[in-house]
């Protein structure tokens, strides 16, 4: 990460990992879980950083759908409940994504 040299302060580097698992139910649509894992695995440094490293961390989980067509556009939705926050604001999250093959 780079210095916010308006506050000399630098964020810790972090992972984000996705996961998704789902059922097919036919005709395109497919319902199942998702969410993600977030863990920071530097300190944050520079003026004002906490001398605990200030290090995030989080997991989060919830109901996910997606529908693709024949012409393979597809639209997935899921909704996301963060939990085991640590460093970090906590709450829920509604995830729409589009694609559309050119």
């Amino acid at each position: 990460n780079s210095q916010n040299t308006a506050t000399n302060y630098t964020s810790g580097n972090e992972v984000f990992v996705d996961y998704a698992a789902g059922y097919g139910l036919g005709n395109g649509w497919v319902v199942g879980v998702g969410g993600y894992m977030r863990q920071q695995f530097t300190d944050d440094s520079g003026t004002g950083a906490p001398t605990n490293g200030n290090r995030a961390k989080a997991f989060a989980f919830g109901p996910s759908i997606k529908y693709e067509n024949a012409n393979h556009w597809f639209i997935t939705a899921k909704l996301t409940q963060e939990t085991g926050v640590q460093n970090a604001t906590q709450g829920t999250a509604l995830w729409v994504k589009a694609a559309v093959p050119f």
